[in-house]
């Protein structure tokens, strides 16, 4: 699922799906907390996989 960085009109960034408007926070993050969200994000969804054997 590939995740992409929205610059929010007051001050920050929001971590968003790609070709979605489904966000992954109510407020807006520095840009620093929202690449770390993005990347927990990527690690969770790959932990998930390699639990399924995928």
């Amino acid at each position: 699922m590939p995740y992409t960085l929205r610059k929010q009109p007051r001050r920050g960034y929001k971590v968003c799906k790609k070709g979605t408007r489904k966000c992954f926070s109510k407020r807006a993050l520095t840009k620093r907390m929202a690449i770390r969200q993005m990347r927990a994000l990527y690690l969770s969804e790959h932990n998930k996989k390699k639990q399924s054997g995928g």
